[in-house]
């Protein structure tokens, strides 16, 4: 304790020592880097806030989309368990399938101006399903016959989709042709 005492008995000694001038400008000195601790302390901790409030507002709109993309996994999961339902229940045979493609195409038109044209390849759709598709070229159609093929493909079996549908006019200009590409989609059987 005493080698403590004495360098700060120096110190009160040499400062009692000094003029009242020089004792201003020791005092005016102190308070000045007094005052700058003070205010890097102070900028310390409010930069330390603010990064903790810039961390948090980041952590919150994180924890935010993670609640999102959970809620939209937990409708995709449900649609999928539904579609998965819906096609295990009503799968087609092939030759189901063609006899309803037929039957569309000709009480649509009303004759025998198109073609069936099945693709031998067939897509997996995940572990569960294949996807196949059909090609229904149809020569000579009005528009009105057009809309009621796609209303009866949409409106049948729940697994025929219509992928994509090709108009154009026939040579007579009074008619179209068409090109209809439909998938089917069936359950892989083990």
């Amino acid at each position: 304790m005493t080698n403590f005492i004495k360098p700060t008995e120096k110190i009160r000694n040499h400062y009692q020592s000094l003029s009242v001038r020089e004792r201003l400008l020791v005092n005016i000195t102190a308070v000045a880097f007094a005052l700058v601790f003070i205010y890097w302390l102070i900028s310390g901790v409010v930069n330390y806030h603010n990064d903790l409030q810039i961390s948090t507002i980041r952590k919150e709109s994180s924890i935010a989309q993670v609640e999102l993309l959970a809620y939209k996994h937990k409708n995709l999961k449900t649609k999928l368990f539904n579609l998965t339902t819906k096609y295990l229940n009503s799968s087609l045979s092939y030759e189901q399938l063609t006899n309803h493609l037929d039957k569309i195409a000709k009480t649509e038109i009303g004759s025998d101006t198109y073609e069936l044209i099945p693709s031998r390849d067939k897509i997996e759709l995940g572990a569960e399903f294949l996807a196949q598709k059909f090609t229904i070229k149809i020569r000579k159609c009005s528009f009105e016959q057009i809309v009621n093929i796609m209303k009866s493909l949409e409106q049948g079996p729940p697994p025929v989709f219509v992928q994509k549908v090709d108009i154009a006019k026939s040579s007579d200009h009074k008619s179209n042709s068409v090109v209809f590409e439909i998938v089917s989609i069936q359950e892989i059987k083990n």
